[in-house]
């Protein structure tokens, strides 16, 4: 008679994960290994340039207490254009401000004396007895001549106070 023979392998599940849990810590060991022999190859390359570069690295470490104190003088004077660019901005602003409107105010009264010259010559030539324009044309020129005044009178007056302020800034950069 003939006996069926059954042969089966059995893995209890805890050896299996013990196998498993051995594999990998022999893995991660080896990889911590190749990373500390990389960190002392790089360690001992670095002494090897520390040492060759050590009188040049000293000269280096004596400038920077001259160098911190040249940098500081920089942002002192940095510091100070920022502060006299910001207290002469708005003034600046504002003269602009009023110089394009009188430069808007000549415009328009240029225009309208030109337009009240042209409605004179074509009321000379047409014989019409009104003018189209309720100003005189003498009236409209001599009011483009005194804004142009008011122009120049500003104009002048910023650089009197200019120099004024010239004179009283102790530091001069440009």
């Amino acid at each position: 008679m003939q006996y069926p023979l059954y042969l089966a392998v059995t893995i209890d599940l805890t050896d299996l994960l013990l196998a498993i849990l051995i594999l990998s810590g022999a893995a991660a060991l080896i990889a911590l290994a190749t990373v500390l022999f990389k960190a002392a190859q790089n360690l001992s390359e670095t002494k090897l340039l520390l040492k060759e570069n050590r009188e040049d690295i000293n000269k280096i470490v004596e400038q920077l207490p001259d160098l911190v104190e040249k940098v500081d003088a920089v942002l002192e004077d940095a510091s100070f254009i920022t502060d006299q660019a910001g207290e002469s901005v708005p003034g600046i602003i504002e003269d602009v401000e009023v110089v394009t409107g009188a430069a808007a105010n000549v415009v328009d009264t240029v225009s309208t004396a030109a337009v009240g010259i042209l409605d004179s010559v074509q009321s000379f030539f047409h014989k019409k007895s009104k003018s189209k324009s309720g100003t005189s044309s003498v009236q409209k020129v001599v009011a483009a001549v005194n804004a142009i005044k008011k122009i120049n009178s500003i104009l002048k007056k910023k650089k009197s106070s200019k120099k004024k302020k010239s004179k009283k800034s102790k530091k001069k950069f440009f």
